[in-house]
C-alpha cells in the first residue's frame, strides 16, 4: 500500500492550532428529545462532523432548566426566548480549512440524507437550529499565565463541567471592523478574569466570530445569516 506525505500548503504552519469553529445551538420538537439526544450521540457527532476532515475536536453540551433561566436577555435577535435551544455542539476545524468545508460537508449532508440518517420524518425535521454558524477563529484570553492549564486546543477534550457561551449581535449601522469587536471583547474579558468576576473554572476564554462563507458553502435555511456577531465560549 502507498502512502502519500501529508504536505502542507506554501507559508501554511503545521503547528497544530484552530482556525474556525462550528457552533451549533438545536432545539428539538417537543416529545422529540430523547430519540434527537440518541441520534446524535450515537450517529450525527460522527457521522455528520467527527469523521470528516480537518474536524479534529468536538463535544455536546445540554442547557437544563434551571441554566436557561441563567440566560439573558428574554428575547433577543439571537433567538425569540432564551427557553430554546437545549443542545449546544462545538466543533474546532483545522487552520486554513474553513472554505474547503463547503463541497465535503456539502457532500456528506447529502450522502446521509439519502440514507435515511438526518434524524427527519418526511420533509420535516423534528428539530430548530436556534444558532449554527461556522465562524473563524480569532484567538484566546487566558486567565493567567500558567504553562501547565490546557491550551485552546484542548478546551474540547479536556473535561470542563460546562461552558458559558456569549453572542454579540452589532447594530448593522455600525461599520466598526470585526477586529475592533474582537478587541473590545478580549479587553473585557480580561478585565474580568483581573478583578474576578468571570468565575469559571476554565483557565481561558475563546472567540469565534462569524463569517458567511462563500456562496458554494452549506447553511440551514432556517438559520439567518448574521455576519456581524462574535462569540465567546468560556
Amino acid at each position: 500500500m502507498n502512502i502519500e506525505p501529508i504536505t502542507s500548503r506554501p507559508g501554511r504552519s503545521t503547528a497544530a492550532r484552530i482556525g474556525s469553529a462550528f457552533i451549533s445551538l438545536i432545539e428539538p420538537e417537543i416529545g422529540f428529545e430523547r430519540e434527537f439526544n440518541r441520534w446524535y450521540a450515537d450517529d450525527h457527532f460522527y457521522g455528520g462532523a467527527m469523521c470528516l476532515p480537518w474536524f479534529f475536536a468536538g463535544r455536546r453540551w445540554v442547557a437544563t432548566k434551571r441554566l436557561k433561566d441563567l440566560r439573558y436577555p428574554r428575547e433577543s435577535a439571537f433567538a425569540k426566548s432564551n427557553a430554546l435551544g437545549c443542545y449546544l455542539h462545538t466543533y474546532w476545524i483545522e487552520d486554513d480549512h474553513l472554505d474547503d468545508m463547503a463541497p465535503v460537508l456539502g457532500k456528506a449532508l447529502s450522502e446521509l440524507t439519502d440514507a435515511g440518517r438526518m434524524f427527519v420524518e418526511g420533509r420535516n425535521f423534528r428539530r430548530s437550529h436556534v444558532y449554527s454558524a461556522f465562524q473563524p477563529y480569532a484567538g484566546v484570553t487566558y486567565r493567567e499565565a500558567d504553562e501547565g492549564a490546557p491550551r485552546d486546543i484542548h478546551a474540547l477534550d479536556y473535561p470542563y463541567r460546562g461552558l458559558v457561551m456569549e453572542v454579540i449581535d452589532t447594530l448593522e449601522k455600525k461599520k466598526t471592523a470585526p477586529s475592533c469587536w474582537v478587541g473590545w471583547e478580549v479587553n473585557t474579558f480580561r478585565r474580568r478574569f483581573e478583578t474576578r468576576r468571570l468565575r469559571c473554572a476554565s483557565p481561558s476564554c475563546m472567540h469565534p466570530r462569524r463569517r458567511q462563507l462563500h456562496p458554494g458553502s452549506p447553511r440551514h435555511p432556517r438559520v439567518p445569516a448574521r455576519s456581524r456577531q462574535i462569540s465567546s465560549a468560556a
